[in-house]
């Protein structure tokens, strides 16, 4: 179940950070949009199991949710996916690999014969208010906050069987800020939190824990929608990957 009250803590830290390095008239600015969020916040809900219909829907109540029928007001909404499952050829190897192209919008599923998967969804655990904006004439591609949207919050999440605990996670990701635009990035387990930075790989020691379930978080801020971006790539031509995820696990 979504911990809505784990993400108001979040967006509080968030604005503590941010407020500390303001004017005085812009940090009354931002205590106005700061109230503003509380009430979007309190519209934060999830679709009963039998309205998600795995991805897509057509029942009413995933059409309202969306905004699909007219007359309908816009509500935040946190559209919640599956966890990442590990397969056969990966329990016996022990690791999974998983990496994502915007350019291309595919993931790739190195750690299973390199299997391609298309759509920037395919693996998302959840998503709120977020796109992905292709810029034709700038030749780029990448996730971003929808037009409006006061937040962006996207996560992927892995989860092992109970017999199996993740040993080492290896995780990459890129992102790109323009002006004001924020980004936070968190790394979770059943067991342990922790922030990670854009642009370099970052490795996680983590059999003590003995987790099975990690999950990375990405929480997109700032007074224009377009200012923060995840995954920003060329189009033109091939580009690196800009999520890198590979964990190692071991039975316990």
């Amino acid at each position: 179940m979504f911990n809505s009250g784990w993400l108001k803590s979040i967006i509080l830290e968030l604005n503590e950070a941010k407020r500390l390095s303001l004017s005085l008239s812009k940090k009354d600015l931002l205590t106005k949009r700061m109230l503003n969020e509380e009430k979007e916040l309190s519209f934060i809900k999830l679709l009963p199991d039998e309205d998600l219909g795995g991805r897509t829907s057509g029942s009413l109540t995933w059409r309202t949710a969306r905004g699909e029928t007219e007359g309908e007001k816009r509500k935040t909404l946190v559209e919640n996916f599956k966890a990442i499952k590990s397969t056969d050829v990966e329990l016996k190897n022990g690791k999974i690999h998983i990496e994502y192209s915007c350019s291309s919008d595919k993931y790739t599923r190195i750690s299973d014969s390199k299997t391609s998967h298309g759509g920037w969804k395919t693996f998302v655990f959840r998503v709120q208010d977020v796109m992905r904006k292709v810029e034709y004439d700038w030749k780029r591609a990448y996730l971003c906050r929808k037009e409006k949207s006061l937040m962006g919050y996207i996560a992927w999440q892995i989860e092992l069987p109970k017999t199996y605990a993740i040993s080492v996670a290896e995780i990459f990701v890129a992102d790109t800020i323009f002006e004001d635009g924020f980004v936070k990035w968190l790394v979770t387990t059943d067991k342990t939190s922790r922030s990670i930075k854009s642009g370099s790989s970052e490795k996680l020691e983590l059999l003590n824990t003995k987790s099975r379930v990690l999950s990375i978080h990405a929480f997109l801020r700032g007074e224009n929608w377009q200012h923060s971006q995840i995954f920003r790539e060329a189009t033109g031509s091939p580009s690196s990957p800009s999520l890198k995820l590979q964990i190692e696990f071991t039975r316990i």
